[in-house]
């Protein structure tokens, strides 16, 4: 039983190590996010294409797709969560293809 403990302490530390920095930061990270790529209008088509591309090319090059979600979900909210799929479905298909 002893090990059971060990092992879910630490599952829970990792979890914590990577859930709360998202919490803690999440206002910043959107305010961030916005300034960097809301010009003040609804985000365009171009910018949803550079997502998808830029997800699925994550596959090859060292583009940190973590950073891309956000900006994603920040930016076209429920929408992002459909190019952040698309953009990964087709890194998927092209890491296979590889």
């Amino acid at each position: 039983m002893g090990a059971l403990l060990k092992w879910s302490v630490l599952g829970l530390a990792l979890l914590a190590l990577i859930v709360v920095p998202f919490l803690l930061l999440e206002p910043d990270v959107g305010r961030l996010v916005k300034d960097l790529f809301g010009s003040g209008g609804q985000p365009g088509l171009v910018l949803a294409l550079a997502i998808v591309v830029l997800l699925a090319f994550d596959v090859v090059l060292p583009i940190p797709s973590s950073l891309v979600s956000v900006a994603a979900v920040v930016l076209f909210g429920w929408l992002g969560g459909v190019l952040i799929w698309l953009g990964m479905t087709v890194g998927c298909g092209l890491g296979y293809w590889l």
